[in-house]
């Protein structure tokens, strides 16, 4: 804990000393994210996203949407989360953990069918707990 405190210090005076920097508010993000702090971490990221276009070095805008749906996923907002991990994975960001936390989201909005299919999108993209999850809410 005393590393993630220093690792907040550090990374709110980077975005002091030049705000508005996608990267910095990714790190920022993934600080908070990692400090159970959800809500203020999805902000990080809308400002991350926001910011993309006039930043100095370029992130991985699927990445960070992948990031804000997993605020959203453990602050129980599905519908949020799921229109995240949709975005991530239109603009290509392939990663089994997008579809297994989408199928999470779809099964907590009820559409099973839909979770299904992405459990095992996960599990063809090496997710090895997906297995899990799509024998215990699938068919």
């Amino acid at each position: 804990m005393k590393q993630l405190d220093s690792a907040l210090i550090s990374i709110a005076r980077a975005d002091e000393l030049e705000p508005n920097q996608s990267d910095y508010l990714l790190a920022y993000g993934n600080v908070l994210f990692r400090s159970k702090e959800y809500t203020r971490a999805a902000k990080k990221y809308s400002e991350a996203l926001a910011h993309q276009k006039i930043s100095e070095i370029p992130i991985n805008e699927g990445h960070v949407f992948f990031n804000r749906g997993s605020c959203w996923l453990r602050l129980e907002k599905y519908e949020k989360a799921k229109t995240d991990f949709d975005s991530a994975v239109e603009i290509g960001y392939q990663s089994a953990m997008v579809y297994h936390n989408r199928a999470t989201a779809l099964i907590r909005l009820e559409k099973r069918d839909l979770a299904c299919a992405d459990f095992n999108q996960a599990i063809e993209l090496g997710s090895s707990k997906s297995k899990k999850y799509l024998d215990k809410y699938c068919d």
